[in-house]
């Protein structure tokens, strides 16, 4: 890596990560204790009309904790947006990119969303984050409804199907931590790769965190150079990357 002198770090947005986490497990707790009565209220040897109606209940309860959740999405992008243009022009800086015209105007101008690409680039994150909550939900209804009918095929007590449940409620909570990472990780990636595009940047040299979760692939990419247009991974694409990029100040437009 031909980068002389320090260079910051392109810090992950883990506060925001933390906030969406902590939202999405408030949800998926209200829709538990939906699912908790619903499976109390049942006696075993249960209906499956029973069952379905249960699932119906629920499913429509969903609903409206996810629009819940998306109504808090642009607030967020706004937050990581800011974040982010502060890492971008500390890095910026500290690789020979301060007299760059799109460092200089950012500095200039701020971060103001007034980019030419931001709003359609949140519009397709929140489009692809509700797909995520949906799918999340989805996945937790869906699990429920497919254990409380194979305890009922097979002959389980109400005792024995409630503690089914409880254990997989148990479960659900992990399942929130893991979307809110992929869907704060994926706009944060988004818009590191933008900005490098905004600046003429056609190279970059992949960095991480280099602690005990570094993935053994990413560590073997360490101070890789590569092409922002390669069919390669970027920093912060894959799930739970926490990565960044070293522009290469030094070839623009190559």
């Amino acid at each position: 890596m031909k980068v002389k002198g320090i260079v910051k770090q392109w810090r992950f947005p883990e506060a925001s990560e933390r906030e969406l986490a902590r939202d999405i497990k408030r949800a998926v707790s209200k829709l538990v204790d939906l699912m908790r009565r619903k499976t109390h209220a049942m006696k075993f040897d249960a209906t499956d009309q029973e069952i379905t109606d249960a699932q119906a209940a629920i499913e429509d309860y969903a609903k409206s904790l996810v629009a819940a959740l998306i109504g808090l999405l642009p607030a967020l992008a706004l937050t990581v947006y800011k974040f982010n243009s502060r890492q971008w022009v500390n890095v910026a800086k500290s690789s020979g990119g301060a007299k760059n015209p799109a460092v200089i105007l950012l500095i200039a101008a701020g971060a103001t969303q007034s980019e030419p690409w931001y709003q359609e680039s949140r519009e397709q994150w929140e489009s692809m984050s509700a797909e995520a909550f949906n799918k999340l939900f989805t996945n937790i209804i869906q699990d429920w409804a497919g254990n409380v009918r194979q305890a009922n095929f097979t002959d389980k007590t109400t005792a024995q199907v409630n503690e089914l449940a409880e254990k997989r409620f148990a479960v659900y909570s992990s399942w929130a931590s893991n979307r809110a990472t992929g869907i704060i990780g994926s706009w944060n990636s988004r818009l590191m790769r933008q900005r490098l595009k905004d600046s003429n940047v056609t190279h970059y040299f992949w960095h991480g965190m280099l602690d005990e979760r570094e993935r053994l692939q990413h560590l073997q990419w360490e101070g890789k150079r590569i092409a922002l247009n390669a069919i390669h991974d970027f920093p912060g694409e894959p799930y739970g990357c926490r990565c960044w990029a070293i522009p290469d100040f030094n070839k623009i437009g190559e």
